[in-house]
């Protein structure tokens, strides 16, 4: 910036200054709001990302309960059935999904020509449909 020469040139800067500090302290101002609504936001984020971790501790002893009391019936389930002599018979989690056609197709490439015929036997209906 030069220097100026007369005094309306000075005047001139003068104002231009003024007018360039104020749109300065009005970004300044606006920049500390945005700030203040960031820090805020964040600080409710933290205390979400708590009460989530708190939750989820629960929801996994609930959980770990929840097994142990299926494991439970499951060994009394099968200590019932032994004592009328059948075998014991696998307890399958209901939501467990039936392997598709293209998985079992997989799987019976990856076996060992020997173990082939008794995979197939098994799973014969899925694999013809």
């Amino acid at each position: 910036m030069e220097l100026p020469n007369t005094l309306a040139e000075a005047l001139e800067a003068l104002t231009v200054a003024r007018a360039d500090a104020q749109a300065f302290e009005t970004l300044t101002a606006e920049h500390t709001a945005t700030l203040a609504a960031l820090s805020a936001t964040q600080t409710d984020l933290s205390a979400a990302v708590l009460a989530f971790q708190s939750l989820t501790a629960e929801h996994t002893a609930t959980l770990a309960t929840m097994a142990a009391a299926e494991l439970d019936a499951a060994a009394k389930a099968n200590a019932i059935v032994a004592n009328l002599g059948v075998d014991p018979v696998a307890i399958v989690a209901a939501d467990s999904v039936p392997k598709t056609k293209t998985e079992l197709w997989s799987e019976y490439n990856a076996l060992p020509v020997g173990s082939r015929n008794e995979f197939y036997t098994k799973h014969r209906d899925t694999l013809r449909s």
